[in-house]
This record gives structure tokens, sequence and C-alpha cells, in this order.
């Protein structure tokens, strides 16, 4: 990827853009690609203000729904790739956090 972002120009805006490397990736390797659903939400992370704006979307969501976004311990124990017993193990190994304290909330039963 550093090699394809050293061979684009800066655009009007003066920044690397991201599509231009996906069209690059896309032309050498046929990229595939999910298409979002209609509630998905995008941010475009590349400033201090716009970064500081996802990531309070995300607190909203998972405050306002208990939920965790994106935890790769919870998502793999839903996948099954890791048993109840891993992941009470995989928790109670990881320093004193809020994020422990919010995967200890989890209800694994599910």
């Amino acid at each position: 990827i550093v090699d394809v972002a050293k061979s684009i120009t800066l655009s009007k805006r003066n920044e690397l853009e991201i599509t231009d490397i996906n069209n690059i990736y896309n032309k050498k390797f046929k990229l595939d690609f999910v298409k979002l659903k209609s509630t998905s939400v995008w941010f475009d992370a590349g400033t201090p203000n716009s970064l500081l704006q996802s990531a309070q979307y995300i607190q909203a969501i998972q405050e306002r729904n208990n939920i965790l976004v994106s935890s790769p311990e919870e998502v793999a124990l839903r996948k099954k790739f890791i048993s109840k017993n891993e992941f009470k193990k995989i928790v109670n190994k990881m320093p004193d956090s809020l994020y422990k304290q919010s995967l200890k909330k989890l209800h694994i039963d599910n």
C-alpha cells in the first residue's frame, strides 16, 4: 500500500485520496466489495475533527444500546471461533479497563 500511495498525486484538496488507491488496486487485482445497507454510516476520519466525530458516534451507539461495536473478542465468541470458557479466560487476563468491564457485562449465553 505504501508503494501504491507513493505513486499517486495529491488531489485538488491537497490530500491522498483512498479512491485513487482503490482504483489502482481494482485494476491490478480486481477487488471484491460489499454493498453497504442504507442504514450503514460512513465517516471520513481523515482529520482530527472527523475522527472525533466518528469516535463520538460509536460511543453513543455503544452507550445507548449497551453493546460493543467491533469487539474482536465478542465477535470471536459469537462466531464460535472461541468457547465461552476461552472468552472468559481472555477477558480475565486483560488489565482493568472500561473495555474489560464492558466485555464482562456481555450476556454470553446468547
